[in-house]
């Protein structure tokens, strides 16, 4: 009885967050408007008319509404090639083989969490999409061998698991670290000079802190939640249907049509081996040459590129699978302008340097990590992209890490433990684990609520004691 107290405890929780918040675009819209009224506010922003000093609000908007259009692009691509390496038929193949390893529920959980964890840290878009895909597999398996799972238990888990995890090499700050400039072109020309050109994947997210953070904070938040798995026979258990279980099996449509020459060519293994072993070559050859400091987001892009085609074997089966992951990427296409305008008001008006001093004045070395972290999780409720929010915030939280003199690549992770915290409450990032193993979102909410909680506490005693 207790249990299913605490049980509707959460869920009211979880009700009043998708009481209160509105869509992913109305938020970005809101920000915007927010942003203006401080701009004005604090720092006597013109609305029209840009001053010699200062760019008025409509300037601001106006001159960096299309400022993020390649970064988009490069979103958009990390998302979808990852999806399809995910979906790819080889992929699911070796996952239908793979995924028969487990005897018990525990071992399911476990199986699919650390595979989700490993690929994520990896990449991103790859763990994110791959976890499911390995959920449902699971699943399916799982229910051939008479083990009941509860289905959004399962997802959430795994889901959550890769969010807490997420700090690898494609995380977006740490990617822009390693691209050479890039920081230097987001921030002021006294902080720029004092910037490194790039800094590796390999000492931000590849140190042993970095690494075991992420490792204990997983672990704790994996066993908090299997506490919470519901029983095989609560009222409200749901488990496999006849809908889920058909779902689950489909695989990509392998029959090859060689009725005309268009679709003998649609269908060639050679055309789609051509370029995608062209593109790996390049790639690793690029990885040799420059190591991971020159192992960016194109670079990453052009690594899936290549092994999605070799994967998919055809192109007609890419462009399909490619085609029908395009709709979980429309977030970024429309909201990232929105983005571009929140970030030209705060640089173009000077509120960034409002912000950056009003943090530095409660900041010290010793709470700066903790307070960028809160501050991280905080906005991202409102800017649901590690990406386009870092934009917004690098202008001001690498000044003031310059200024307390802490080492940048523990503000970085901080930055994005924030992002993965609250990305758990997000609905914009739900949107895909909820479509592709049709469940309703209101019946992760709970574990997602928990396992928020959990992270926050967790990471911000953490990164003080860093």
């Amino acid at each position: 009885m207790e249990k299913t107290n605490k049980k509707s405890r959460v869920e009211k929780i979880s009700d009043f967050f998708e009481f209160v918040m509105p869509d992913a675009i109305t938020i970005a819209i809101i920000l915007l408007i927010i942003v203006m009224f401080l701009a004005i506010a604090l720092t006597g922003a013109p609305l029209i008319k840009s001053t010699d000093t200062q760019l008025s609000i409509v300037d601001s908007v106006g001159t960096n509404f299309w400022r993020l259009l390649a970064f988009a692009m490069q979103m958009c691509l990390a998302s979808v090639l990852g999806t399809v390496v995910a979906k790819s038929p080889p992929a699911n193949k070796v996952l239908g083989q793979a995924c028969r390893i487990p005897k018990s529920v525990l071992g399911c959980y476990i199986f699919v969490c650390v595979s989700g964890a490993v690929l994520t840290w990896c990449h991103w878009a790859v763990g994110w999409f791959g976890v499911l895909i390995i959920a449902r597999q699971v699943m399916v398996q799982a229910h051939k061998k008479g083990l009941k799972i509860h289905t959004p238990h399962m997802v959430a888990t795994a889901f959550i698991i890769c969010l807490t995890t997420g700090q690898g090499p494609s995380a977006s700050q740490i990617a822009f670290a390693a691209t050479p400039g890039y920081l230097k072109s987001l921030v002021d020309a006294g902080t720029a000079a004092n910037l490194k050109e790039f800094y590796s994947v390999i000492e931000v997210a590849g140190t042993l802190k970095a690494i075991l953070t992420q490792l204990v904070g997983a672990i704790l938040v994996f066993v908090l939640l299997y506490k919470m798995k519901p029983k095989d026979d609560a009222p409200f258990f749901d488990g496999m249907t006849e809908e889920r279980l058909n779902l689950y099996s489909q695989t990509p449509d392998l029959t090859v049509d060689k009725s005309t020459i268009a679709k003998r060519l649609s269908n060639s293994l050679i055309i789609g081996w051509f370029l995608g072993i062209l593109l790996l070559i390049f790639s690793v050859k690029n990885l040799m040459i420059n190591g991971f400091s020159g192992f960016g987001i194109n670079e990453f892009n052009m690594l899936l590129f290549g092994l999605s085609l070799i994967l998919c074997v055809r192109p007609r089966i890419f462009g399909e699978l490619f085609k029908d992951s395009v709709m979980s990427v429309w977030g970024f296409i429309v909201q990232f302008p929105l983005y571009a305008a929140i970030f030209g008001v705060m640089t173009g008006t000077g509120l960034d340097g409002v912000i950056s001093n009003a943090f530095l004045s409660i900041a010290n070395a010793a709470t700066w990590p903790s307070i960028a972290f809160v501050y991280s999780a905080f906005l991202n409720i409102f800017v649901p992209s590690g990406g386009s929010k870092f934009i917004i915030e690098a202008p001001y939280i690498i000044p003031i890490t310059q200024q307390l003199k802490v080492p940048l690549d523990t503000i970085l992770l901080s930055y994005g433990f924030g992002d993965n915290c609250t990305n758990m409450l997000t609905p914009f990032w739900w949107i895909a684990p909820c479509g592709i193993c049709k469940i309703d979102y209101h019946k992760v909410m709970p574990y997602a609520v928990v396992a928020c909680l959990v992270s926050f506490i967790y990471f911000t005693l953490v990164l003080f004691l860093w």
